[in-house]
């Protein structure tokens, strides 16, 4: 305890360091968020994200480890699981040659990708609900990073 505090003294606001310090806390809207979350979600697979899982699913990790719960490695998981069942598919296509509308085997390209950007859409609401009940009430809603920047100046 190295404050010399207990943490529901710091919930309760009977502490003086809790009112020592302003929470700014990022607050974009739904639709910009997750844009950016999409977004995000494709830059990961094109730059190599299907091989990352792809590897994992190699060293046959434990299902139940953090890694292998990450937002997108069930639905990638899926995907290459379609693709190893396709008849040729080990005829060395590779990840990058397929295109976002080609179905393998029930779980195609675009399927997987709709997948996981919904799952990632879904945590950051969790995460949002979280932070919107477990902030004080005081804290400070900015919506850009400038914009933060420029309060703390």
């Amino acid at each position: 305890m190295a404050t010399g505090k207990y943490i529901g003294e710091f919930h309760t606001g009977n502490s003086a360091q809790a009112k020592d310090f302003n929470i700014l806390n990022m607050n974009v809207s739904r639709e910009t968020l997750y844009g950016n979350i999409n977004h995000r979600f494709l830059q990961m697979i094109d730059s190599g994200a299907v091989e990352e899982v792809q590897n994992l699913l190699k060293l046959k990790y434990n299902p139940a480890l953090p890694v292998m719960k990450a937002v997108g490695v069930s639905e990638i998981a899926a995907y290459l699981e379609s693709q190893s069942r396709q008849p040729g598919a080990s005829a060395g296509v590779s990840e990058r040659e397929l295109t976002r509308s080609e179905t393998i085997n029930n779980v195609s390209r675009e399927t997987m990708i709709q997948k996981a950007q919904q799952r990632s859409r879904n945590y950051a609401k969790r995460q949002m609900t979280w932070f919107r009940h477990q902030l004080p009430k005081h804290k400070i809603d900015v919506a850009s990073f400038e914009e933060a920047i420029n309060l703390i100046k």
